[in-house]
């Protein structure tokens, strides 16, 4: 296990032995995984848990609430992505013991699986486009966000809106395949010669926290029995 919190700060176990999960990975693929948390030092303590071909990364410990916890939750989930087909769960999903974890890899083993196929050899990247020397109208503004998304999909295996910042032309995510990235940047250049009077940010890759939604952990609380 790997843990490291900055002098002063305690770590907190989870109420009545709760288990935090982050992320499902291939069991196969597992000690590669693992291997790339231990290297690092700003992750905290964390444990893996096994049924067939599919793992939970989990940790029995929770560091802080707010924005450190989610930090935490983001470098454990990119950390496995450096090496693994990864399935994201969202920030805060807790199991009250091992056997509901293993109970929740049992369940949504086809989903899961499925998931980690469709990911395999991709990441997410956001796109954000604004405004930059001109004043846009709305009807421009939508035009000019209509044709960026249409063609970045083209080059994406998906596409998804995201909730659109206000004054911005776009805001987006896409899941890219690893070796399309370049050219995936080298298109912004493109767009912004051709339309003019707009400004292209991309951020990533990260996991794809905008493409995976399992309905079992809506609530963020798994009570499944072991």
């Amino acid at each position: 296990m790997v843990s490291d919190r900055p002098a002063g700060q305690r770590q907190q176990e989870l109420p009545d032995g709760r288990l935090t999960i982050h992320a499902v990975v291939r069991s196969r693929r597992t000690d590669r995984a693992l291997d790339t948390l231990a290297r690092r030092s700003d992750t905290p303590a964390y444990d893996m848990l096994a049924d067939r071909e599919i793992a939970a990364i989990v940790t029995r410990e929770t560091l802080t609430d707010g924005p450190r916890s989610i930090q935490d939750h983001g470098r454990v989930v990119s950390s496995l992505l450096r090496r693994s087909a990864v399935v994201p769960m969202p920030h805060g999903l807790t199991a009250p013991d091992d056997a509901a974890v293993l109970g929740f890899l049992r369940d949504e083993r086809i989903p899961l699986l499925e998931a980690l196929e469709y990911l395999e050899d991709c990441y997410e990247v956001r796109l954000h486009v604004s405004e930059a020397g001109r004043e846009w109208s709305a009807t421009a503004r939508r035009e000019a966000g209509a044709t960026i998304f249409a063609e970045a999909r083209t080059r994406s295996r998906a596409a998804r809106l995201l909730d659109q910042r206000a004054g911005n032309v776009l805001d987006a995510a896409f899941l890219i395949r690893r070796g399309e990235w370049i050219h995936f940047v080298e298109s912004l250049s493109d767009w912004e010669r051709r339309i003019g009077g707009l400004r292209a940010d991309v951020t990533g890759p990260w996991p794809a926290w905008d493409f995976v939604q399992l309905a079992s952990c809506a609530s963020n609380e798994l009570e499944i029995d072991g």
